[in-house]
């Protein structure tokens, strides 16, 4: 089991939303926030202090199963890339155990 974690602009939360949706991807949290990357911050000339505001960020996360997880990098690679700085990030993580709270059920099955 995998957990994609997405983190993008808000403007490009709808139109992943929609694609996931579509292609039968029906269970994801979605976090608001703010975060800096490249371009959004600078080291002040001959001095420690550091320059930067922090822009509107989301963060998507999706559990899959491992065979599902290829489909969906794809699908999202697909939605999300414009080719400009701040497109986002993926990360793929691997999952030891997941637990469905109102059932107990383990693993695949929870998810």
């Amino acid at each position: 089991m995998k957990l994609i974690t997405c983190i993008i602009s808000p403007a490009r939360v709808e139109p992943l939303k929609k694609a996931l949706w579509a292609a039968g991807f029906r269970s994801l949290t979605l976090v608001e926030g703010r975060g800096l990357g490249y371009g959004r911050g600078r080291m002040e000339a001959g001095k420690d202090d550091f320059i930067g505001e922090a822009a509107p960020r989301a963060r998507l996360e999706l559990a899959l199963r491992d065979s599902e997880v290829e489909q969906a990098l794809e699908l999202m690679l697909d939605a999300l890339r414009t080719g400009r700085i701040g497109d986002g990030k993926i990360f793929i993580s691997t999952l030891d155990q997941v637990v469905r709270v109102r059932t107990g059920e383990r693993g695949d099955a929870a998810l």
